[in-house]
């Protein structure tokens, strides 16, 4: 992937750049713009890889799907972060209309 993915790198710049910091935000990019926005690194996240902090989140091989509505990571998780307090409830079970 990573040959593939320096070929989008715009022609006019005559190999004249930095090839591991293209590749660096090249992949952060690709990162950024996941169809699920809860699968897209933070703004934290970002500006470490922008400051070399951190190398670039992972991309997927393959162009994930869109889905609607964007799914959180993981339900469970969700679901033991509600307080008792809370006036938001999980839900158990999605039913079509």
């Amino acid at each position: 992937m990573q040959e593939r993915i320096l070929d989008a790198i715009d022609l006019r710049l005559s190999n004249e750049f930095d090839e591991e910091g293209m590749l660096s935000m090249l992949l952060l990019a690709l990162a950024c713009c996941h169809p699920n926005p809860h699968q897209r690194p933070s703004m934290r996240t970002v500006l470490q890889v922008l400051t070399g902090e951190v190398p670039p989140p992972l991309v997927p091989t393959e162009r994930p799907a869109f889905v609607w509505p964007a799914m959180p990571p993981s339900f469970k998780e969700d679901a033991e972060n509600f307080s008792s307090g809370s006036q938001l409830s999980p839900f158990t079970k999605l039913t079509g209309r």
